[in-house]
Order: C-alpha cells, then sequence, then structure tokens
C-alpha cells in the first residue's frame, strides 16, 4: 500500500477561490515516502490534455489526462502501470 499526501494552495483547499479564479500555475503537489521527487500537478487544464473514458469503482465519464510525467509517477508509487485522470 502506499501512502501519499496531497497538498493544495490554501486558498484552493479552503474553497476561497473558484475554478475560473485560478491562475494557470496553480498546481496541487503529491508525494510519496519511496518518491524520488514530488509531482506537481496543473488545477488548470492545459487544451493540449488528452479527453479519456474512464472507469473509477463502477462510475464511468471523460476524465483529462494528465500526462507520461504523472503517470510514470504514480505508476512507480504504486507498482502498477496507471494513469493519472
Amino acid at each position: 500500500m502506499a501512502l501519499v499526501s496531497v497538498q493544495l494552495p490554501a486558498e484552493v483547499a479552503e474553497g476561497r477561490v473558484s475554478r475560473d479564479q485560478l491562475s494557470a500555475d496553480t498546481v496541487m503537489r503529491v508525494s510519496a515516502p519511496d518518491a524520488c521527487r514530488a509531482l506537481e500537478v496543473p488545477l488548470v487544464p492545459s487544451p493540449k490534455k488528452l479527453a479519456r473514458k474512464v472507469s473509477v469503482w463502477g462510475w464511468q465519464g471523460v476524465g483529462l489526462d494528465e500526462g507520461d510525467d504523472a503517470a510514470c509517477w504514480f505508476s512507480e508509487v504504486l507498482g502498477f502501470d496507471c494513469r493519472l485522470v
């Protein structure tokens, strides 16, 4: 089992800003004890991100793929191939 820690900027975590008020450099920071580095995930979607059909615990929908860097980080930490959407 992986221990993953997520940090959001205070204004986001406390709900003081809406999604349309976020700047392009606002990130969620994800870390894990066994990871060689923390992962920073932008909270403002890039128009270049690939939309994928996803299924999570029975829910089905569309998610934006966060890219190969995030997929590599989570795959390494969790020990199996996966994507962050």
